[in-house]
């Protein structure tokens, strides 16, 4: 008998997190949402920002994506993402360089498809950004 949602956060590199959970967190495109085991089959696309991750009623990881695809069964959520990191892991000061970088190079470019591939570049950074400056999930 299945007590617990299987995880599995898939990067093109690897197999990034392949676990059993309570609950999982995901930002989806149109806003976050949990997922429990029993959860409805559901196929979502993902924007920039945290999986939050919950074992016994605490955050129990925190991951940073790039964007991407949720597929949820009642029993399985695997996440496809081309950009992944813990969110221990991010430098924060290095990041706001980045952002900073890429905010310069929008401001002197015409070119319209430069610009929205900096803009989403921005979108990632400015989510690496907030994910460090605040915890997820806190009062």
């Amino acid at each position: 008998m299945v007590d617990a949602l299987k995880v599995e956060l898939v990067a093109p590199e690897k197999l990034f997190l392949s676990e059993s959970v309570d609950m999982v967190v995901l930002p989806g495109s149109e806003g976050d949402f949990g997922v429990m085991l029993g959860h409805s089959p559901l196929i979502s696309m993902l924007r920039s920002g945290e999986i939050v991750i919950f074992e016994g009623g605490e955050i129990k990881n925190r991951i940073l994506i790039g964007g991407g695809f949720a597929e949820v069964t009642g029993t399985l959520c695997t996440v496809l993402s081309e950009e992944v990191e813990n969110v221990s892991e991010i430098d924060r000061d290095e990041a706001e360089q980045m952002l900073s970088e890429v905010e310069e190079e929008m401001r002197n470019t015409d070119d319209i498809l430069i610009r929205e591939k900096l803009s989403n570049k921005r979108a990632h950074l400015a989510a690496r950004i907030a994910a460090v400056q605040r915890p997820a999930y806190s009062s």
